[in-house]
């Protein structure tokens, strides 16, 4: 797999853009990637954009000038992950002239996940330890009776999966079993699980998203093929 960045310039002056123009437009004119702002050591502002050259040009006379004096620069091999990169520098470094922290769109956040896990584990150490007894299954909901679960087998261990429709975001798990866990209910079908999370009719393979072996978030469609 070619690399992410396929070039970079570290802490390079801003005089570097004045004085040499020409030199510098070589190199980064209509090329895609993100680039950091400092005044002197402290990083002042992250941005992306897909011409380099225009954009650095642009804060040497906007809102920005004055506020920096030295730049990075890492050009990318193409556009397609550049929200996703300059959103995740923009909560690692939290910029003071970044007015907004972009979202991480895609990711489940995992604080819910662990919240989920830790509150089972301290139930069942409970149970453990003063012998409370088993607690009643889940429910399996789905119209059908008896109905067939085509993701079982498919997953050696659960798998953290992610949903949006109309601007609202949903999470569940896909278990080894091949039931989908959400909102503290199991389902047999993808298309079930989204019914009963967007309360709206939908495809479940297409609805449901899930991170394969590379860190790329897939249809849960793909797991069939």
């Amino acid at each position: 797999m070619p690399p992410l960045v396929k070039q970079h310039l570290e802490n390079a002056s801003a005089d570097l853009l004045e004085e040499y123009k020409k030199i510098i437009g070589l190199y980064l004119r209509g090329k895609p990637g993100v680039y950091v702002l400092y005044y002197d050591s402290k990083v002042y502002y992250i941005g992306l954009a897909t011409n380099l050259s225009r954009r650095l040009k642009r804060h040497l006379d906007d809102k920005h000038q004055k506020r920096w004096n030295r730049f990075s620069i890492y050009l990318t091999r193409d556009g397609r992950h550049l929200r996703e990169i300059e959103a995740l520098l923009h909560r690692i470094a939290r910029p003071s002239g970044n007015r907004q922290i972009g979202k991480l769109t895609g990711s489940g956040n995992l604080r819910a996940e662990l919240k989920r896990e830790l509150r089972a584990h301290h139930r069942q150490r409970e149970e453990r330890l003063l012998g409370t007894g088993s607690r009643p299954r889940r429910s399996v909901k789905n119209k059908g009776r008896r109905a067939a679960r085509p993701l079982a087998g498919l997953v050696d261990r659960a798998v953290p999966l992610w949903g949006s429709k109309n601007g609202r975001e949903y999470k569940a798990r896909l278990l080894k079993n091949g039931l989908i866990r959400f909102n503290g209910n199991d389902y047999t079908t993808p298309t079930a699980a989204g019914r009963a999370a967007s309360r709206r009719s939908v495809n479940g393979w297409t609805f449901w998203w899930f991170r394969n072996h590379t860190g790329e978030w897939q249809h849960l469609d793909t797991l069939r093929r």
